[in-house]
């Protein structure tokens, strides 16, 4: 599988708590600069948050039974746009598929429309 389509795990890089394509929840200061997976650009960050690192923390705080954790949140400024989530359904799509051909052509235009940052159908 292509490097693009591998997503870091809690566990597989220190100080990374829970990651997705477009944001990232890592140990704080573990991270100085993360790269959004969808488009490449350096994601935003928000250093010294307390609160949940994931949807069960949540709920355990909810509850009363935990309280929050520091950590640092990195999120990509761009999730909103068209394009973006047209990009993000395509690489999705091509870590799904087993088929290298189909693969390829899902990668080669979700390059397209992030390098045109223009969405060619609406997700």
């Amino acid at each position: 599988m292509r490097d693009i389509l591998k997503l870091p795990r809690a566990g597989g890089r220190p100080g990374i708590l829970h990651a997705g394509w477009d944001f990232l929840v890592a140990r704080p200061g573990e991270e100085a600069e993360v790269h959004c997976r969808v488009c490449g650009e350096v994601m935003a960050v928000r250093r010294g948050v307390v609160g949940p690192t994931g949807w069960a923390h949540a709920r355990a705080i909810a509850a009363g039974v935990m309280g929050g954790t520091p950590h640092d949140e990195f999120a990509c400024g761009f999730s909103d746009e068209p394009w973006h989530r047209q990009a993000l359904a395509l690489k999705t799509e091509a870590r799904r598929t087993p088929s290298r051909e189909l693969e390829t052509l899902l990668l080669e235009e979700a390059g397209r429309v992030v390098g045109t940052r223009a969405a060619t159908k609406t997700v």
